[in-house]
């Protein structure tokens, strides 16, 4: 009764046993479900507890999927927080080898700095088929090394 009346109005929802949600949730924001049988309509928060008495039963037969071009876009967006630090520490030593001088390792940080940037392209991101997969790419292990 507490999600009939939680979830907006006319919007459908389904009761689900907590095993079918995945542990990690990482991927939340692209998780989506078949909704033809939903087991029952948001009312809106306008309407008392007493309003909403009915018996709710809990579903285990729903599939939960993961929308990987979300999933994908959710890791981008990871990774893209993860290497502002990196940024900013090769921006400094950057800073430093061009002060003595050192075009070698000037050279050596400008590649270090590309493959951040080309860190959410990365193949093990952009070619993964299931969310395993994509928790598992770490296109900036291979840069931190």
């Amino acid at each position: 009764m507490i999600a009939k009346r939680d979830v907006p109005a006319g919007v459908p929802y389904k009761i689900v046993d907590s095993s079918i949600i995945p542990q990690n949730r990482m991927f939340r924001d692209a998780w989506y479900a078949n909704f033809n049988e939903p087991d029952g309509y948001g009312i809106g928060k306008d309407v008392t507890l007493e309003q909403v008495q009915e018996n709710v039963s809990v579903s285990t037969d729903i599939n939960l999927e993961v929308n990987m071009t979300k999933a994908i876009e959710i890791k981008k967006n990871i990774i893209r927080g993860q290497r502002l630090e990196l940024f900013a520490q090769l921006d400094v030593q950057f800073m430093r080898a061009l002060e003595s001088g050192d075009i070698d390792k000037q050279r050596e940080i400008a590649e270090k700095k590309q493959l951040l940037r080309d860190a959410t392209v990365h193949p093990s991101i952009m070619e993964a088929v299931t969310p395993e997969e994509l928790i598992q790419a770490n296109p900036l292990a291979q840069i931190i090394s």
